[in-house]
């Protein structure tokens, strides 16, 4: 075998090696609550410059949007049938940053609940083809590692639906369901800062 041709083979199976083995990682930042991180660089946010102010005529910006069980038919910070004590929500701000909070089923939510320097993972929502996307930067393995989330959201009355596009670390395709509740004044008197 040619030698350029060895080492051209050597060099790809390195760099695929350390992008699978997560050495090349994405800088984050812990947040407040000491659980939460972030990426320290907002260049990752870049499709923000695709949001459309269209888009806050079908989004409500002060109300959250709550997992729904859609096997057991109930919101899932009232559902017993399950052993998880978590559920997560979305928060949409006005400029096309969102959060994507983890609440505890058993807890008394508070404000700082939804102060996005305290807790919750970011985000950017934007118009791309037509339809809303959404990326957002969670955990995408039990390593806890940092990665992209990208979905298809579509909004239909008080109704989000989450579409969820299919990558190496994500197979679930199933739609989830969000359903639009408002909390007291003060809940949400928080900025995107991404």
């Amino acid at each position: 075998m040619n030698k350029n041709k060895l080492r051209w083979i050597v060099l790809v199976g390195a760099i695929l090696c350390a992008v699978s083995c997560g050495v090349l990682r994405l800088k984050t930042y812990t947040l407040a609550n000491g659980r939460s991180r972030v990426p320290v660089d907002n260049s990752v946010y870049a499709n923000k410059l695709k949001f459309d102010q269209n888009l806050l005529d079908i989004i409500d910006t002060d109300a959250i949007y709550e997992e729904y069980n859609t096997y057991y038919k109930t919101l899932s910070r009232l559902d017993t049938n399950v052993e998880t004590v978590t559920y997560g929500c979305y928060r949409f701000y006005p400029d096309g940053c969102l959060n994507f909070f983890t609440l505890h089923r058993n807890e008394t939510i508070n404000t700082q609940d939804f102060a996005p320097s305290y807790c919750g993972y970011r985000g950017v929502y934007y118009l791309e083809n037509e339809k809303i996307r959404r990326d957002l930067f969670a955990e995408i393995n039990q390593q806890r590692d940092i990665g992209k989330l990208t979905a298809t959201l579509e909004f239909r009355g008080d109704t989000l639906f989450l579409q969820s596009d299919k990558t190496s670390y994500n197979r679930n395709l199933e739609v989830r369901i969000y359903i639009k509740r408002k909390l007291p004044e003060g809940y949400l008197d928080f900025k995107a800062d991404w």
